[in-house]
């Protein structure tokens, strides 16, 4: 077995498991989001459901695509290794840019969540109706962005013998391969910049409002009960933690940028690009499993009743902090 071989058979083991991890996780968000939160929250779950419905995507439609990325300076080209293989070269293509445009309201949606953090701590809890308006007017541009995107596809046949002229060791036969021969057209170029510059200032605005926020609640601290700051230390690390989360969608754009730009053009990096995104929806909803108090209640009560250990009641969750304790996911 030559080492390609075994980094691609690597590289499909983890999209799979990750792929499936992922659907699961979101759809037992969902479940928790409609039947397990309480009135103070229930705003928040619109927000909620919306990154659930958008990481389960990212993960049911990675199960078709599982896409190695290869730069090739004008040429972007691509070797799928999902399900689409089993259907045919155009059909990967329309998976990619499904797969592409949730990433891009995936991030985009992080970005709502920690402003509406910072948005509650001094105006009232808008209404679920107005933040369903909210949620949907961020994604008519990343519809845009797939509608254009299905028109930079080009010939197969002419993508893989620019591969095979800048690879000719890679081992692709029998193999499917897409891409973009011109990066420059404009459904290409479109993108490629709207997956790659908006992260950076996507990035900043969630460190400033996390930031905002955090300072913000630490003022309030000396005015709270001992239960209260038990819950502000809980919504300081949960916000530590999903302040984290963009940093795997930055760590994808650099691995692109390095390779795209001949910086560092490995073998390593093609596959490392897809894998590194794939952590997003992963871990988003671990980061409300973790941090809101009612769902780490039910699960952690699940566990005991499971393993026969006896359960205490769980305490009513107070409305003056809930309201701020939110999900990145």
């Amino acid at each position: 077995m030559s080492a390609d071989s075994i980094s691609v058979l690597i590289f499909q083991i983890y999209h799979y498991a990750f792929s499936l991890a992922g659907c699961c996780f979101s759809v037992f968000l969902t479940y928790l989001c409609l039947y397990h939160t309480p009135d103070a929250i229930k705003t928040f779950t619109v927000v909620s459901i919306n990154f659930a419905i958008t990481d389960f995507s990212i993960c049911f439609s990675n199960f078709f695509v599982q896409q190695r990325l290869i730069p090739l300076g004008n040429t972007l080209a691509h070797i799928p290794y999902g399900l689409c293989n089993k259907i045919s070269p155009y059909a990967c293509h329309v998976w990619y840019s499904i797969h592409l445009h949730w990433y891009s309201h995936c991030l985009w949606g992080l970005l709502l969540s920690f402003v509406y953090r910072y948005y509650v701590l001094f105006h009232p809890t808008p209404t679920k109706k107005k933040m369903a308006l909210l949620v949907a007017s961020i994604y008519p541009i990343s519809f845009f962005q797939l509608i254009l995107y299905l028109f930079a596809y080009d010939d197969p046949d002419e993508v893989r013998q620019v591969l095979v002229k800048a690879h000719p060791d890679y081992d692709i036969e029998g193999r499917i391969v897409v891409g973009t021969l011109d990066i420059h057209r404009f459904p290409a170029m479109f993108t490629v910049l709207h997956m790659t510059l908006p992260v950076s200032v996507a990035y900043s605005t969630i460190i400033f409002f996390r930031t905002k926020t955090v300072s913000n609640l630490k003022k309030r601290g000396s005015q709270m009960s001992k239960s209260q700051r038990s819950k502000h230390a809980q919504l300081l690390w949960s916000l530590t933690y999903q302040s984290m989360i963009p940093t795997y969608y930055f760590i994808a754009v650099l691995s692109f940028v390095l390779g795209q730009f001949d910086i560092i053009r490995i073998p390593f990096l093609e596959f490392f690009t897809s894998s590194v995104a794939l952590c997003i929806p992963v871990f988003c909803p671990m980061s409300s499993f973790c941090f809101v108090t009612p769902y780490r209640s039910y699960i952690a009560n699940k566990v005991r009743s499971f393993l026969g250990i006896q359960t205490k009641d769980v305490a009513s969750v107070n409305p003056s902090m809930v309201s701020t304790v939110n999900n990145a996911n």
